[in-house]
């Protein structure tokens, strides 16, 4: 297989398969595996996806549902299901690691960290800080530690606290 993602799921499967039971118990449905629902969560995370987008890939993708032996396609409620109540964390951690190191020894690269994002806040349009929050901020109803203020030669405004703020040249804080 060329294809670095259809080759990462075909791993993804054949350790899925070696990791736990074709089924649950005797009288488990027949319309997945374990491994293939395994392999489902492994592709999910190497792509860094929901569990409806990872639905939505392998619908569109007839390889990888050809590698990982899917007939139907497990539906997002499913998948979310096996996540939670069947796949613990450390049969998934341990299957997506050594699905890793399977894929590293084939001569492909592991799947790169995490993105990095740059903010910069120069010129940045914060909004409008109104009056009445100005009188309210006065009185004392809202502390210091639950909003930060953004202040620009021109403009002010409250961001939520999770924003993050990285200030440029021509900003700064009040």
């Amino acid at each position: 297989m060329a294809n670095r993602l259809l080759r990462f799921a075909q791993l993804a499967h054949e350790v899925a398969q070696d990791a736990i039971p074709e089924r649950a118990h005797r009288f488990a449905p027949k319309r997945y595996t374990q491994p293939q629902l395994l392999a489902c969560l492994l592709v999910k995370e190497y792509l860094r996806l929901d569990y409806r987008t990872a639905q939505e890939t392998l619908e569109v993708s007839d390889g990888l549902r050809d590698a990982i032996g899917l007939t139907v396609v497990p539906d997002y409620s499913t998948l979310w299901r096996f996540a939670h109540e069947k796949a613990t964390d450390d049969v998934v951690a341990t299957a997506l690691v050594e699905t890793g190191r399977r894929f590293k020894a084939s001569g492909h690269d592991p799947p790169p960290g995490p993105p990095l994002v740059a903010i910069d806040s120069t010129g940045m349009f914060c909004g409008h800080a109104s009056r009445y929050f100005d009188q309210r901020r006065r009185k004392g109803s809202t502390s210091t530690l639950s909003r930060a203020r953004c202040r620009d030669n021109s403009h002010s405004s409250v961001i939520p606290p999770p924003t993050l703020i990285l200030h440029g040249s021509g900003a700064g804080t009040a």
